[in-house]
């Protein structure tokens, strides 16, 4: 878990509660064992999921932020 993921994480449970905040959301999908994450964290109120995915940048690479975020969300779609 990256620092950011835990402050979402510490966050999210405090303002809706740790009852109704997943931060451990990964799920088999095979025989094999290979697991597959949801999302770094989840909020499920009544009828309402929020799934939040966290991206964190390096900070000491020296590459320019719009080649970053080009690469990172972008490009995988």
């Amino acid at each position: 878990m990256t620092e950011s993921e835990a402050y979402i994480a510490e966050l999210n449970s405090n303002f809706f509660f740790k009852e109704f905040t997943f931060s451990s959301n990964k799920f088999k999908v095979d025989e094999k064992g290979e697991e597959l994450e949801l999302a770094d964290n989840v909020v499920w109120l009544d009828d309402l999921l929020m799934i939040i995915q966290v991206k964190e940048r390096n900070k000491s690479v020296n590459s320019n932020i719009e080649n970053w975020f080009k690469n990172k969300f972008l490009k995988k779609q």
